[in-house]
């Protein structure tokens, strides 16, 4: 990373790392973290974080074009969707018969979301400014034009997120309609382990699938405790 004139630039596939949970990260100028579609800055805060004056930190997630599509969520907190998509004029859009429809979505996994066809939906220029701030932990999925970094502007968690992880699958209908499938996010501006994620939630996630499944923009890569994989900053997977 570098430091010039009061901004602090951690690029594609270094890291920031305060590993002592005293260090206080107090931001008076501005912190930008970047990434691209292979590599991923990283910031990893043990302690607090706090800003003054005109401070403020980025996250540039790199986010697939509307060829393949992408899980992600926001790496960083307090961010109102309604910004995020203001702010990055190269999110996907499509204009329908009545109004625009922006490559943001969210998934529900009730059988009765499926059966309408509904269980992924994108947020449109009717409803954006209700979709409130990007939840930390949940995942969305999301596009670019053409595969580009975004910036997601907000403050670090620097504690544990929780998100309930709920299984509608009644017995009474096939498990391929997804409603036992969860789409969460690492809401960190770092990687997190694949085996410390599955280990700490070994409890709430289903005995016959303690993984974790990632698009790769044409199906579902699985990863278990055994694979050592990471998970990017803002990077979404199903549960």
């Amino acid at each position: 990373f570098d430091n010039d004139a009061g901004t602090i630039r951690v690029y594609g596939g270094t890291d920031m790392f305060f590993e002592d949970s005293s260090t206080a990260l107090s931001n008076s100028g501005t912190i930008e973290i970047f990434s691209d579609n292979e590599l991923y800055g990283s910031l990893l805060l043990s302690g607090t974080y706090s800003e003054s004056g005109a401070s403020v930190l980025k996250y540039r997630r790199y986010i697939a074009g509307t060829d393949t599509w992408d899980l992600v969520g926001s790496p960083l907190s307090g961010l109102l969707i309604e910004d995020y998509v203001d702010d990055n004029f190269d999110i996907a859009s499509e204009g329908g018969e009545n109004e625009d429809q922006y490559a943001i979505g969210v998934y529900t996994n009730t059988a009765a979301a499926y059966a309408a066809s509904e269980d992924w939906l994108n947020y449109t220029e009717d409803n954006i400014e209700e979709a409130g701030e990007f939840i930390s932990g949940q995942g969305y999925q999301m596009a670019t034009s053409g595969g580009d970094e975004t910036t997601f502007t907000g403050d670090i968690e620097t504690s544990d997120v929780d998100i309930d992880i709920v299984n509608n699958e009644g017995g009474t209908i096939n498990s391929s309609d997804g409603t036992r499938w969860n789409l969460v996010a690492n809401p960190y501006p770092c990687y997190i382990s694949v085996d410390e994620f599955i280990s700490e939630n070994s409890d709430v996630l289903h005995a016959n699938h303690r993984t974790v499944w990632g698009w790769n923009g044409t199906t579902y890569d699985q990863y278990n405790q055994a694979s050592g994989a990471e998970i990017a900053p803002g990077q979404g997977f199903m549960v």
